[in-house]
């Protein structure tokens, strides 16, 4: 499978707040066709500035998976 990122990445926000954008990636067999059905998971930082992801694991739709709701976490990043 290939995986790229298709939006969301580059944000920022203020702590406790939503980012702008969900985070979306693309999947792609070795093909290059648009994988449907399964999962992927996202991985943020345990410690430090961080988030939560709404939908974690996201499932794989017409070759797009999103996190759903991007929220910063109470530290401040830099």
């Amino acid at each position: 499978f290939t995986l790229a990122v298709s939006a969301g990445n580059n944000q920022s926000a203020a702590v406790n707040a939503n980012f702008g954008s969900a985070l979306i990636v693309s999947v792609a067999s070795a093909n290059g066709e648009p994988v449907n059905g399964g999962q992927i998971t996202f991985a943020v930082p345990g410690s430090g500035a961080s988030c939560t992801l709404a939908d974690n694991p996201a499932t794989i739709a017409s070759g797009l998976a999103s996190s759903g709701t991007v929220t910063a976490n109470a530290t401040v990043g830099g």
